[in-house]
This record gives C-alpha cells, structure tokens and sequence, in this order.
C-alpha cells in the first residue's frame, strides 16, 4: 500500500503542525524531526530500539508530543500515550501494566519527574539543525502496532488499547470521505492527544494535506477559532455548551467552521439546536478508543442522516448490545503485559454500549451494558434518565448512579451540575412528566467536592462511590 509507505510524497510543503504561540513544521520538518527521535533513542539504547518495544510519552498537546508520537513509530516501537492528568501513581502502575520499556522526554518537558523508574531517552529540541539524516527507520506498516491509549474509565478500570498504523489510517480515511479535509483546512485540536479523538485529527489532516492545530490549553475557545481561522473542530457537549455560551456574550459567529464534530458521549437534543441555529455545522458522531475514534457520524451539518463509515462494520446482538468490526478494530489490551483480543470467531467486538441500527445504517446508542441496574425488578438504564435531565435548560450535565435499598434492591440518584436549586419536588416533578415513577431519582445532588475528570467523559465510577459512601436517603 504505496500511500502507507510513503507519507511525505505529497505534503512536503503542507503546514503539517501549527501551535497558537506561533511555531510550526511543515510535513517535511516532522519528517526530519522524526528521523532524529529515532536517531536520539538508537543512540540512547546504544544497538537501537527493538521492535514493538513500549515507549510511554507523557506529554501536553504540543509540537514536541506529535514528533515524538511519529518517531517512536517509525522506529518501529509502540508510542504509548498517557493521560497527564492521571495522578504518578497511577501512570506508574499503567506503564508497568503494557510492559513500557523507556520514556521519551524532551528537554523541556513540564512531566519530566513522571515515571522516574523508567529508563529516559532523551531527545533534542526542535528546531536545532537536523545534521545527517538519519536513516534507520521503518515506513508506516499497517500491521505494525503503533499506539497504546487508554479507555476513559468513566464506569470501570482504564484499558489499555493496542492499535496498529492501519486502524488510524483506515480510521482518517473512512471519515475524510465522509467530512472532507483538504489544503487550507485547519482543524483545531481543542482534546487531548492521548485521547482517541484528539490522535485522529492528526491523521486526518495528514490525509487531506490540512493543518492540525494544537489548541492553547486552558485558552479562549472564541479567541482561537477565530485567530487561526479555523475550519474543522472536535468537542464534546462541555465544550459546545462554553462555545456556545462566549458567542453568545460576545456576539461572534465562525462563518469559515466547516464542520463541528460532536463525540465523547450523548449531546442533547435543545444544545444541538441551538448550535444550529448559532449557524455551527454540527456533525454527531458515535465512536470508541477501541475503533480509533468514529463508527457512526451524520452526513450533514445539521447532525442528521447519520451512517457507518467506510471501513467499519456494525450490528446488535440479540439483546441489543452494540458489536463492531472492520479494519479500524483495535489489535487487543494490554493485560499484564500480555495481549488479550476480546473477539468473537468472525471477529466481531462487544462494546459494551446498547443501541439500534435503522434501515439507512444509522446507529443510536440507547446507554451502556455496565451501567445498568435493576429496581424492584424493572431495569434502569441511567442514560435514559440523564437524557432527560440534560434537556432542562438548568442543567448542564447529569449523570445517575445505583444506591442500596433495602425494599427495592437499588434505586437511582442523581449527581447534576448547572444553575439549578436541586429541589426535589420541583425536579421529581418534570421527570414523571417524561419517564416511568422507578426511573425517577430519589435524590438529586450538586456535584461533589473533589471531583475530578480525568478524561472527557464523567467519572462515573468516583460517582458511584461518593453516592454508596454518603447515601442518607432515609426519609
């Protein structure tokens, strides 16, 4: 596969990477920088990295993380991306789960004491004189395993997940046949790089010869879709809801946006009319860390006629649960350093999600397998709930757990975060409107305090336990 092998052909002068304080590489510089991490960590492990060996990269969305994510491929290793936002501890504990061998850092690194019994390749600064090149490197092989990131863990223990170079080449062409990417798009990395949505931009724009921009982290969305004249972004509702929010108190509008690609959850239904009507091109989505980010994404920028994408296959069981496949499908997890695949004999893959596919292929999540729970008999399915939930034009977001009963067994509660007072008869109220008595919480409460996200989607499991360590639900 010629366009595997040679990813430079076409895009030597394409402004590959652009970051907001003004550096950038062209698809040729990366292609130099890279060939230098590989000479870097050859001269560091003295006879040269073997192959497939685990390099974790601990790293914020910068120039320096996407050199480092290419070079250790074309080294022939496997870039293990790690979510900075884990506490060391846990990093520690992940990087001896996948069997990481060294760590990748840059001089300047801000992690640079993270994961400290990890032997260090040091690599140079960008932007010193690239010297000889370096030629003792693979080409991009689509068996080859490429990436290690994490599932999100918002319900149970993060996963590691083994992706080849091919799963997020097939993964960035199904979708750019679906939202073109061309020359002079410039997609606005606003999710992290160890996030299976944040990596595929990437990809992306290297197929389409646009230009990835690593977003500032922490910055003004309004400031940076406008300054770097963006055409493409990724969010998730959170950030749809703030987007929409500084347009509105700043009476902007992004006329140039092509498309706004919805994913990392359910979004509702009033926020994305309201995006609409803002003007905003919304795509929805539906995807997995497991299939390199999209399964399912509308064909249109008012977020309807969704369908699976090119290369990607999808079905239900016979209970309703969500099974996927296709040259996107990850090659295992990384379970005690050993590679398990979690596939039927056709090699299809549980998600764990439950949904429906119509006639026209598109697929509706209707919630997830592991969240469900049974009250005095009746399945509760949370989703449904906090979909209810986040239409009140109050709430921001909400997400229902189980707590012990002694007359029904389990009952849902409800964390919920936004502008609304939490009282109990006026909320009640307007869900028995809409859901049956057993689905309705028994108690409503604010977020807690100490919480925190460590991805893009809510940390059920931390919600869980505060509500089993706290229930007075005595009435």
């Amino acid at each position: 596969m010629a366009e595997l092998r040679d990813p430079i052909n076409a895009l030597a002068h394409t402004k590959a990477v652009v970051t907001d304080k003004g550096r950038q590489l062209t698809a040729w510089e990366m292609h130099l920088y890279s060939l230098l991490v590989v000479r870097d960590m050859s001269d560091n492990m003295g006879c040269g990295i073997r192959s497939q060996s685990r390099i974790a990269i601990v790293e914020p969305n910068r120039l320096e993380t996407v050199v480092a994510i290419w070079g250790v491929i074309r080294a022939g290793g496997i870039a293990c991306l790690m979510n900075t936002r884990m506490p060391p501890e846990t990093l520690a504990e992940q990087a001896k789960m996948i069997g990481c061998s060294a760590r990748l850092v840059f001089p300047d690194s801000p992690y640079s004491d993270i994961l400290p019994d990890l032997p260090k390749l040091l690599s140079r600064p960008l932007h010193q004189d690239h010297g000889e090149t370096y030629h003792g490197i693979q080409f991009f092989e689509p068996n080859h395993p490429a990436t290690i990131m994490f599932t999100s863990g918002s319900s149970a223990k993060p996963k590691a997940v083994l992706h080849s170079f091919g799963n997020h080449y097939y993964s960035a062409l199904g979708s750019n046949k679906n939202i073109p990417v061309v020359p002079g798009d410039r997609w606005l990395v606003s999710l992290p790089l160890y996030h299976v949505g944040g990596l595929a931009i990437l990809f992306r724009c290297w197929l389409g010869g646009a230009t990835a921009v690593l977003a500032e982290p922490g910055g003004d969305i309004v400031d940076q879709l406008s300054r770097n004249e963006t055409t493409h972004i990724s969010l998730v509702a959170t950030q749809l809801r703030r987007l929409l929010r500084a347009m509105k108190s700043k009476g902007r509008s992004f006329p140039r946006l092509k498309c706004v690609l919805l994913g990392g959850g359910p979004t509702p239904e009033r926020l994305v009319n309201e995006a609409i009507d803002a003007g905003l091109p919304i795509y929805r989505s539906y995807g997995l860390t497991e299939m390199a980010s999209q399964v399912s994404t509308s064909t249109r920028p008012d977020g309807t006629k969704r369908r699976i994408l090119d290369y990607r296959q999808a079905k239900t069981s016979d209970d309703g649960e969500i099974l996927v496949r296709g040259k996107t499908r990850f090659l295992g997890y990384y379970e005690s350093n050993k590679l398990v695949q979690p596939f039927d004999p056709e090699g299809w893959f549980a998600t764990g999600d439950t949904g429906e596919i119509d006639d026209n292929e598109g697929l509706r999540v209707t919630g997830r397998t592991d969240n469900m729970f049974v009250s005095g008999g009746e399945n509760i399915q949370p989703e449904q709930i906090e979909s209810v939930l986040r239409e009140l034009p109050e709430i921001e977001e909400a997400v229902v757990v189980p707590v012990e009963d002694a007359e029904f067994g389990q009952r849902p509660l409800a964390f919920i975060c936004g502008t609304t007072d939490y009282d109990y008869v006026r909320l009640s109220g307007l869900l028995r409107k809409r859901l049956p008595g057993y689905a309705v919480p028994v108690e409503f409460r604010p977020w807690p305090d100490g919480y925190q996200q460590p991805g893009i989607k809510p940390n059920r499991k931390f919600l869980r336990e505060e509500a089993a360590r706290t229930n007075n639900r005595d009435r």
